[in-house]
């Protein structure tokens, strides 16, 4: 995944639990388990808050939970990040569009261009 190698900057005991509680996150969600996965991904996000890969994980359970405002919001925020690498909108993108969330997918797209615009990169 872009930017797991030390994003955030805690160290590798950290990284490796905060991956640890992504993944939980991420199946848990699958599982239809929103409470759960939130707060796996609540804690990682303490442990690791300014790790992007936490933050799309976020966006990620906004979508499946229908929180359209709150996954706005977030892109609008990733989008921003330092770390910030298009890579991540297309993944919540593509949740978005198998969610049947098209407006979420118009936004990550809308954002994907305005990145590519300012950096030349795809």
């Amino acid at each position: 995944e872009p930017g797991e190698g030390g994003a955030g900057g805690a160290s590798g005991g950290e990284n490796r639990r905060t991956s640890v509680l992504r993944c939980l996150s991420q199946v848990l969600l699958q599982q239809k388990e929103p409470k759960k996965a939130m707060q796996h991904i609540a804690l990682a996000k303490d442990l690791e808050p300014h790790n992007i890969l936490n933050d799309r994980v976020m966006i990620l359970l906004a979508i499946a939970q229908g929180d359209y405002a709150g996954s706005l919001t977030q892109i609008r925020s990733l989008a921003e990040h330092p770390s910030f690498h298009p890579a991540h909108l297309l993944q919540i993108c593509k949740e978005a569009v198998g969610s049947g969330q098209k407006r979420v997918a118009r936004e990550c797209l809308h954002k994907l261009f305005e990145h590519q615009r300012r950096t030349k990169e795809v």
